[in-house]
């Protein structure tokens, strides 16, 4: 186990440089409505390159903690910094919409190779890895929080291309801190997961014991949390005739409520069990999305954002139960590829939610999200019932 010191510097770069990743996507949504008027495109337009971003992103996460493992994390982690730094500057000062386009897939494409290999260096860091991998989702999640606010403020201020440009210098002071105070290079593992790029070898992982429920439990959770990211304020906005303003304001109480949870329920998770800390989420997201389908009294909006933020506190849990399945040499690999699979499945709650929501109301849309999560803890409590690991 590396000393204290070490352990914590790495797991501030982790952090702050999933803060910086993370912001500089979420940044985009903000400043869509400049953007536009900027390029005179469609809203259509705008999703579809958006909508590729997050794809490319899901994709990368296998190429992620495949280099990751053959060569050395840092190495890896300092390349996507490297891209979400000089990513933004292109964005913000793209002539045209097609290049606007191409640099947004590249951005995806730099971001996505961060989550896995930043997981796969604090597991191996840390004895507590629910806890750490919380700590590492959580300044995500306060990513989702600051960069939407400072957007609102600096779009008005300066325009939405010095804007996009500031992302990357986030993560370029991320980069520095990262290289100045982490220390040498580990080195990596060679050829070491060269056979991973198989089809068979991808189908192994699927036949190791326990990979398919984790799996099916992480597409649950991803469903659930991008239908919720997606049309949450635009369900305030719709269904409770919130102001736009007060819907912000709610759907970033969601991301801040969620940062401070997120670390309790993952020591949670290293204490007692892995599934009794989603048990614990999933039943605080689906009561706090009951509030907010059936309570006859707005004020009980308030009480229904801060269950439902508590509850959406299983980022790092997922994270660390999909660790538990894979040793030191492949954990980067492995990871990688089950977050592509499960990534890609979940972005499918945006268009679910909003193909429900414009066919038969938001109560049918965010009550197929609580009955998502209603079989997931059927699932999780029938296993504990049973004993099962």
């Amino acid at each position: 186990m590396p000393r204290r010191d070490s352990r914590t510097r790495t797991l501030l770069l982790a952090t702050s440089g999933n803060f910086a990743q993370l912001g500089a996507r979420m940044l985009i949504s903000p400043l869509v409505p400049a953007i536009m008027v900027s390029f005179a495109v469609s809203k259509s337009r705008i999703g579809v390159v958006l909508t590729g971003m997050w794809a490319v992103y899901a994709v990368f996460q296998y190429p992620g903690g495949t280099l990751g493992d053959r060569f050395d994390e840092r190495r890896v982690l300092f390349v996507s910094l490297g891209l979400t730094a000089a990513v933004p500057i292109l964005l913000g000062y793209a002539p045209t919409f097609s290049l606007f386009g191409l640099f947004v897939l590249l951005l995806g494409a730099g971001t996505g190779l961060y989550f896995p290999v930043a997981s796969s260096m604090l597991t191996k860091r840390f004895e507590h890895t629910g806890q750490a991998l919380s700590l590492l989702t959580a300044g995500g999640s306060i990513a989702g929080l600051i960069y939407p606010a400072a957007a609102g403020f600096l779009v008005v201020a300066v325009g939405w291309r010095p804007t996009m440009a500031a992302a990357g210098l986030v993560a370029f002071l991320v980069l520095l801190g990262g290289i100045a105070f982490t220390g040498s290079p580990d080195g990596g593992n060679g050829d070491r997961g060269r056979e991973w790029l198989s089809l068979g070898a991808m189908r192994a992982i699927f036949r190791r014991p326990g990979v398919p429920l984790t799996v099916a439990l992480s597409v649950g959770f991803g469903f659930t949390w991008q239908g919720i990211a997606s049309f949450f304020p635009t369900f305030l906005f719709e269904y409770w005739n919130l102001s736009e303003t007060a819907a912000g304001v709610a759907f970033g109480g969601l991301y801040l409520l969620s940062s401070v949870a997120q670390p309790v329920v993952g020591r949670l998770s290293d204490a007692v069990d892995r599934d009794l800390a989603m048990v614990t989420s999933a039943t605080l997201a689906a009561s706090g999305l009951g509030v907010l389908l059936f309570a006859t009294r707005v004020e009980f909006v308030v009480v229904g954002v801060i269950v439902l933020g508590l509850g959406i506190s299983w980022p790092g849990v997922v994270q660390a139960r999909i660790m538990d399945h894979f040793g030191d040499a492949e954990r980067g690999q492995g990871f990688g590829f089950i977050r592509t699979v499960y990534m890609l499945l979940g972005s499918l709650g945006s268009v679910v939610v909003g193909s429900l929501a414009d066919a038969f109301g938001w109560i049918v849309a965010y009550g197929a999200l609580v009955g998502v999560l209603s079989v997931v803890l059927v699932v999780l409590v029938t296993r504990r019932l049973w004993g099962q690991a």
